[in-house]
């Protein structure tokens, strides 16, 4: 009975506080963003207060990804290192499942599919998560199209209120995050060795098609000139398998206090939610297998202050409902 008053409560508080987050936010001026293929004329447009340049046009590092993808050579084992497997035929079987993909395949030859609520088979846009069949390696592929790019909430609820709370971003921009956020992170442990007792993290590489399109997001009010900046179609993030046997409830008994006290001290540049860490099985580390920018999810502007994961989670209850507006329609 205390926790439904508590709730009854918080949800009051968070509605009169958004109504007038709202009653200010028609005051601001709409931005406008459009994409369209390279070489094409065709256009597709949205506007939207809540949009951020920073989320739209600096998340897609071109030279960054491009000596950050797949080797094409013999790749060990991440923890059998007289088994190799070459990046060149990694890179064929996801081709593979790409075509089979289009083609409206519901299952793949090569792969097993173990995430896919925020794909839109339909629209063949959203973010996949697939298991090699044989190999030890894990592909998160991300397909977005001029059109779909507009349409957050085609690929799930929860995509779509990524989108508002973020200023604009989704599961694909967010993607190119992971490999810089990764690093950044190894490098803090380095220096930081006593806070990374334990800690460990996959390796992971970026992925495109043989073939790609791109396409170009362009902005205009998000400051006297105009952005834009081209991006491709398709491309997968290729990371280690982390194999547990331990449920979700162990780790948060016995590391919850441990994960949070480490993302703390990473400025909560790491999400704190213990789904995405992994005790991994024959080494008993304790593995950070999601490395998405988490700033960047809320989309915050300042740093994160909280104290546990109660404080957290009022936090992002009260940033969602003032954030929250009407999704931008496509024009």
């Amino acid at each position: 009975m205390k926790r439904l008053s508590l709730c009854i409560f918080l949800i009051s508080s968070l509605y009169v506080e958004a109504k007038e987050h709202i009653k200010t936010k028609h005051l601001q001026p709409s931005k406008i963003i459009t994409t369209h293929w390279v070489n094409q004329p065709e256009m597709f447009q949205s506007r939207g207060k809540h949009f951020r340049y920073k989320p739209l046009f600096e998340s897609f590092d071109k030279d960054f990804f491009e000596t950050h993808l797949l080797p094409q050579n013999a790749i060990t084992y991440r923890n059998d290192i007289s088994k190799t497997v070459h990046g060149s035929h990694l890179d064929s079987l996801i081709n593979q499942a790409l075509s089979q993909l289009r083609d409206g395949k519901k299952q793949l030859t090569h792969f097993t599919i173990i995430k896919e609520l925020e794909f839109n088979r339909s629209k063949l846009a959203g973010c996949m998560v697939l298991k090699f069949n044989d190999y030890p390696f894990v592909l998160k592929l991300f397909i977005e199209t001029p059109q779909s790019f507009h349409r957050p909430r085609d690929k799930g609820f929860r995509h779509g209120q990524l989108s508002h709370i973020s200023g604009g971003i989704n599961r694909y921009l967010a993607g190119f995050g992971r490999i810089k956020n990764l690093e950044a992170t190894q490098q803090y442990i380095i220096q930081n060795p006593q806070l990374s007792a334990n800690i460990d993290f996959p390796r992971k590489w970026f992925w495109q098609p043989q073939k790609n399109k791109w396409f170009v997001l362009n902005g205009k009010g998000f400051g006297p000139q105009e952005f834009s900046v081209k991006l491709p179609e398709v491309y997968g993030i290729v990371t280690d398998e982390i194999v547990t046997t331990a449920p979700l409830h162990y780790v948060r008994k016995h590391y919850g206090r441990h994960i949070f006290k480490f993302c703390k001290s990473l400025k909560f540049n790491i999400d704190p939610n213990m789904k995405n860490f992994r005790l991994e099985q024959g080494t008993n580390k304790l593995v950070l297998i999601d490395t998405e920018h988490f700033p960047t999810l809320l989309g915050l502007t300042e740093e994160l202050q909280v104290d546990n994961y109660f404080s957290l989670h009022l936090f992002i209850g009260f940033k969602v409902i003032k954030d929250h507006v009407k999704t931008p329609k496509i024009s």
